[in-house]
C-alpha cells in the first residue's frame, strides 16, 4: 500500500506543471530587446556546420568564416576536411575560388542580389552570418501578444517584417521579412549561448528562401565556435594557375 501511495505522489508530481504567465513588457521594452540582442562588432570570427537544401542540390560541409565589418570577409568551405572553395568579398566585388577545378569566378556585389533573390550589399550579407537582425522602424511598429511570444510587425522601407520574441526567455525565436511581391524569408534562432564580452547568440539557425519561382531553399547553420574583436587580417590572392570562369 505504502509502495503504491509512493507511485501515486510522483506520478503526480511529474505531471503537474506550473506555467508561468506571460510577463508584461512594454514596446519601448520589447524594442530595447531587439537592440541589445544584435553584436556591435569589429571583428568576428566563426565555424560552423552548413546544411543547404534545394530544388537542384544538397549540400552539406564545414565553413569558417572571417568578417571585418563594413569592409571584408572571407569564408572557407570545406568537405571531407578538405577545402572544397573559398570566398571573399568586399564592398565592391567578390572572388571565388574553386580548389578541385583550379579555377575562380569574380563579380559585384550586385551580382548576389540574382543569387539570394533580394537586394544585398556588403553589409547585409556581414550580418547575416553574424546573427543580425534588420531593426524595426519603431514609429510603425505594432505588437501582439500570444501565449508564448511578443510578435512585432514593422515596414521597413519595402519590406515587412515579422519578429517573434520568447516572451519568458526574452530572445528571437524567429523572423519573417517578405517582399513587396510577396516572397517570404524565414529565419529561425535556437541554442542560444554565452560569448564571452557579447551576451547570448543563437548557435543555430534555420533560414529558408525564396527559390527559383515557386520553389524554396533551407540553410541551416550550426555554429561550434564564435569570437567576437579579437583582431585579425584578411589577406586573399588569386592562384596564378587558376583559370576565370565566365
Amino acid at each position: 500500500m505504502f509502495c503504491t501511495f509512493l507511485v501515486v505522489i510522483f506520478a503526480n508530481c511529474s505531471t503537474k506543471k506550473i506555467v508561468q504567465p506571460v510577463p508584461e513588457l512594454s514596446k519601448a521594452d520589447i524594442i530595447q530587446l531587439l537592440l541589445d540582442r544584435n553584436i556591435n562588432f569589429k571583428w568576428f570570427d566563426a565555424k560552423m556546420n552548413a546544411y543547404i537544401d534545394s530544388p537542384d542540390e544538397k549540400v552539406s560541409g564545414s565553413i569558417h568564416a572571417k568578417i571585418i565589418k563594413d569592409t571584408s570577409m572571407i569564408i572557407s568551405l570545406k568537405k571531407f576536411g578538405i577545402e572544397a572553395a573559398r570566398v571573399f568579398a568586399d564592398k565592391e566585388n567578390y572572388t571565388i575560388l574553386y580548389r578541385f577545378d583550379a579555377a575562380y569566378e569574380s563579380g559585384t556585389i550586385d551580382q548576389i542580389k540574382r543569387i539570394l533573390t533580394f537586394s544585398a550589399d556588403l553589409q547585409d550579407l556581414q550580418q547575416l552570418l553574424v546573427g543580425n537582425i534588420i531593426l524595426p522602424d519603431t514609429s510603425h511598429t505594432q505588437i501582439v501578444k500570444d501565449t508564448d511570444h511578443y510578435i512585432l510587425t514593422s515596414d521597413v522601407d519595402d519590406l515587412k517584417l515579422q519578429y517573434f520574441v520568447d516572451a519568458r526567455q526574452f530572445q528571437v525565436s524567429k523572423m519573417y521579412i517578405t517582399d513587396n511581391s510577396n516572397r517570404t524569408a524565414t529565419i529561425q534562432f535556437d541554442d542560444y549561448r554565452e560569448v564571452a564580452g557579447v551576451g547570448k547568440v543563437a548557435f543555430k539557425r534555420n533560414f529558408t528562401v525564396p527559390y527559383n519561382g515557386n520553389g524554396t531553399a533551407s540553410m541551416e547553420l550550426k555554429f561550434s565556435n564564435i569570437e567576437v574583436d579579437r583582431p585579425f587580417a584578411i589577406k586573399f590572392s588569386i592562384p596564378s594557375n587558376y583559370e576565370r570562369l565566365h
